[in-house]
């Protein structure tokens, strides 16, 4: 299939650069988030990339979640782990475990209200999560496409243009999408979402 993007769970727009995963568990037929404990860059895969060990914040949680994931999945690889949680085969506690990814951007500018982690997780992984996310779906590698930029035929143009109207009464998460927008647009070399505007 080679690289793909997949998009924002909570704006829609095409995952470029620092992301945000959200760990969910199954519960009935609803997914529930249990922690927001990792973040690093867009793998173009449906992942996150390993954190750097230069990059200590990132990096510790990301070591505390591959441990926890060798001990209930039997997985030492996060290429395995991830493939496990998107075919639904990773179980924990009864629950199917999975995943979304959230434009780091955008998760930093939702409201800071904070509900706990999962009380079952090990204490390394039990990040609190922001209230926003209480609806949100896990990754789904269907809904992907192959951007090259901003613009064109092979443009992520039309998924920014529908997260600005969804989104038109925040200014922090219109200021999220356009950065996102940009980094899309310098593939095209030409000018930023800003400049489009005037």
């Amino acid at each position: 299939m080679g690289v793909f993007d997949v998009h924002c769970a909570y704006s829609g727009i095409a995952l470029k650069g620092e992301t945000q995963l959200v760990l969910l568990a199954k519960d009935e037929d609803a997914w529930k988030v249990i922690s927001a404990p990792l973040r690093s860059t867009y793998d173009r895969y449906g992942r996150i990339d390993i954190p750097s060990m230069d990059d200590p914040p990132n990096r510790s949680p990301f070591d505390a979640f591959m441990e926890w994931a060798n001990e209930h999945f039997r997985v030492t690889d996060s290429d395995e782990l991830f493939e496990l949680m998107i075919d639904g085969q990773a179980l924990w506690r009864g629950r199917e475990i999975s995943y979304a990814l959230v434009d780091a951007g955008v998760y930093d500018a939702l409201p800071d209200d904070w509900i706990a982690a999962d009380q079952h997780l090990p204490q390394r992984l039990q990040y609190p999560w922001k209230a926003a996310l209480k609806r949100i779906a896990p990754i789904d590698i269907e809904d992907s496409d192959q951007y090259c930029g901003f613009e064109g035929e092979y443009g992520c143009r039309s998924r920014v243009e529908l997260a600005l109207q969804r989104f038109a009464d925040n200014p922090e998460i219109v200021a999220a999408i356009n950065l996102n927008a940009n980094e899309w647009r310098a593939l095209d070399g030409g000018r930023s979402v800003d400049e489009l505007e005037r």
